[in-house]
């Protein structure tokens, strides 16, 4: 069956640190899993995968690429 996961890093906002992690597209109805797959890249960029302790970003190559919103409890910026 086709399936798609979306690339993320979980960052922990106590310390910055940074986890590989993945997001996975549910696929009930196989027709519209790529629409699906672009409104939660959306929803991930607006933060609202975001959590208490750790925000979900999507994983990018290089660095340099990352969208830089995120501050750590510990005032770093990621």
């Amino acid at each position: 069956m086709y399936t798609i996961k979306i690339l993320t890093h979980r960052i922990r906002l106590d310390d910055g640190h940074v986890m590989p992690d993945w997001e996975d597209v549910p696929d009930e109805d196989p027709e519209y899993l790529e629409t699906r797959a672009k409104e939660i890249k959306a929803q991930i960029r607006n933060g609202e995968y975001d959590t208490e302790n750790y925000a979900i970003r999507m994983r990018r190559s290089p660095k340099e690429l990352h969208l830089n919103d995120v501050v750590t409890k510990t005032g770093r910026v990621w």
